[in-house]
């Protein structure tokens, strides 16, 4: 996972969605939308086309916890992303999202894909 926390750190879109299994399903815990199926839907949530983008500039987890077997593997914790809003090359509104999560990945040939996310937001301040 470290290579996905790096990528997501350097704001790599390509390094990210290659740690992606393509039939990945996202799931957020407390809203009332549907799940995000395929690899196509996460990339347009994450990544919409626009003139706006939102580098990361704090990526921190806790209580991490990791176990599986050869062709199937959980990671979960808590992570706190920082980022702020880029807009026309003007920066503003700094964010910080705490969420408890879990990401299943499977073997898939070899290298191992996320294949489930599922996160739950929590208050700023929140800590377990």
């Amino acid at each position: 996972m470290y290579d996905y926390r790096t990528a997501w750190k350097a704001g790599d879109n390509t390094q990210i969605l290659q740690h992606l299994s393509p039939d990945i399903v996202l799931f957020q815990a407390g809203k009332k939308s549907t799940p995000i199926v395929g690899k196509e839907a996460v990339e347009a949530f994450w990544f919409p086309k626009a003139d706006i983008s939102y580098p990361i500039i704090g990526y921190k987890i806790a209580h991490e916890d990791i176990g599986g077997s050869n062709k199937i593997a959980y990671y979960q914790g808590v992570s706190k992303l920082t980022w702020y809003t880029l807009e026309n090359g003007i920066a503003k509104d700094t964010t910080l999202s705490v969420s408890e999560f879990t990401n299943i990945l499977r073997n898939e040939d070899g290298e191992w894909k996320i294949y489930r996310i599922m996160f739950n937001l929590k208050d700023p301040n929140y800590s377990r």
